[in-house]
């Protein structure tokens, strides 16, 4: 074979070599790319989650502390509608042992 078409042969797989490896990195780094991107996506799928869950938790919170209120003031009323009877029956008492 002449040296000029064994050089040339050399050359055209060199080029052949140098296009799969830049073939080679570009779907490495497709690749790569792709599980980063689903790395960020499932990310923020759970950031989404936590999220949800927290204000969940806060308007739990927020249900439970509505009704302690509600429980202490219907205690507060009971015991003044208690007070007012009992002076009701006070003022009754002292009524009827003054007449």
């Amino acid at each position: 074979m002449h040296p000029s078409v064994m050089t040339r042969s050399l050359y055209v797989s060199s080029k052949d070599r140098q296009a799969e490896v830049a073939q080679r990195r570009k779907e490495r780094e497709d690749r790569m790319n792709k599980e980063r991107e689903e790395r960020i996506r499932l990310a923020r799928e759970r950031a989404q989650r936590a999220l949800e869950r927290k204000e969940e938790g806060l308007k739990v919170k927020a249900t439970k502390n509505k009704q302690q209120e509600q429980e202490r003031l219907k205690e507060i009323q009971r015991k003044r509608a208690e007070n007012e009877r009992k002076q009701l029956e006070k003022k009754k008492l002292s009524i009827f042992f003054l007449n």
